[in-house]
């Protein structure tokens, strides 16, 4: 139903009229674990925004090596950035588990974003919330060592994916530490002796891929002691 596409920030405070629009030109796409969206450098053809599951965003380095720029999850939106650039798409998109992805076409989409100056206004403040992100993950990776990149991480991923619990906050984000370690430029073996140290000093726990935080407070120590 076109309602559904309330729950998207972007869309959020548009008319029911102008989402009616929007989901008529909308096509949703099933896709499994692996299957890949597009490829960087791909021509642009269309916004994605996650209905289910989950999707990384990658870049490869000049040297053949493998970043996770971000994981978007449901209800967020994938390439709206490229909307009036005319480029191609700036990184690979994979699904990292079964997931409902709506598709918007870009020409269509294009000339509805021209007729509701409220869609216009949503997509520049996704822009600079964006690239206030991406600055962020740029300035972990170029002046933090490995320890302070893999906590300034895990504290992001702390704000956007914690989840209160009694027994302490979960990220619910699913990561393997071979994906952590894709996500601050280390090694899987890197990131395996950190997380350890961490688990020991009662900090944090990991079980199958799900990271529990207890002492937010001293991650944050350990930050600043890094």
């Amino acid at each position: 139903m076109w309602k559904e596409l309330r729950g998207i920030s972007l869309f959020r405070d548009l008319s029911d009229e102008f989402l009616q629009l929007i989901y008529s030109i909308a096509q949703l796409k099933r896709v499994k674990r692996g299957e890949i969206l597009f490829f960087e450098g791909d021509p642009y053809v269309a916004m994605y925004v996650v209905r289910t599951g989950k999707v990384r965003l990658t870049k490869t380095t000049p040297e053949g090596r493998e970043i996770i720029l971000y994981i978007r999850q449901g209800g967020e939106p994938i390439g709206a950035a490229m909307l009036f650039l005319d480029q191609p798409y700036p990184a690979t998109a994979q699904a990292i588990e079964a997931a409902e992805i709506w598709m918007i076409p870009h020409g269509e989409l294009e000339a509805l974003v021209r007729e509701n100056p409220d869609l216009s206004i949503a997509i520049i403040r996704l822009l600079g919330e964006r690239l206030l992100q991406t600055q962020a993950q740029m300035r972990d990776l170029a002046l933090q060592d490995k320890w302070g990149a893999l906590i300034s991480t895990l504290l992001r991923l702390y704000e956007e994916y914690g989840r209160q619990t009694p027994h302490g906050v979960v990220l619910d984000l699913a990561l393997s530490h071979q994906e952590l370690a894709k996500m601050i430029g280390s090694t899987r073996e890197g990131v395996n002796r950190m997380m350890s140290q961490l688990k020991k000093a009662g900090i944090l726990d990991v079980s199958r891929g799900q990271i529990t935080i207890y002492l937010v407070e001293e991650l944050k120590s350990f930050l600043k002691d890094s």
